[in-house]
């Protein structure tokens, strides 16, 4: 989980640009139980999502789930980038099993038979 906090000197934004900060943190059980219920409640699977809130009273207002995102805080979590690389490298079809067509496109091997 990341944590964006920002400057302190009446500024509410969270971006770097304007003074916010990040770190990664440890969520209590029941908040990582709150986004995770919140994540899936959206649509299909995807590779990356965050959730976004706000803690209220002990509880995880959601005020955004990102399935898409600029900024994916690689730099947080050392292991993220490669823990990253390796779910793009899960989900793309390894060029092995793929072999070219006559109009030098790619196709599976399987449907080349």
């Amino acid at each position: 989980m990341i944590k964006r906090v920002p400057t302190g000197t009446g500024e509410f934004r969270v971006q770097r640009e304007y003074g916010g900060t990040h770190e990664s943190v440890t969520p209590p059980p029941a908040i990582l139980r709150q986004a995770e219920h919140a994540l899936r409640s959206a649509p299909g699977e995807s590779l990356y999502a965050r959730v976004d809130g706000v803690l209220l009273d002990r509880n995880l207002v959601v005020t955004e789930v990102e399935l898409l995102e600029p900024s994916l805080f690689l730099d947080v979590v050392p292991e993220a980038s490669e823990r990253f690389a390796a779910a793009i490298a899960d989900v793309i079809p390894s060029e092995r099993s793929r072999v070219p067509t006559a109009g030098g496109r790619m196709r599976n091997r399987a449907s080349a038979r």
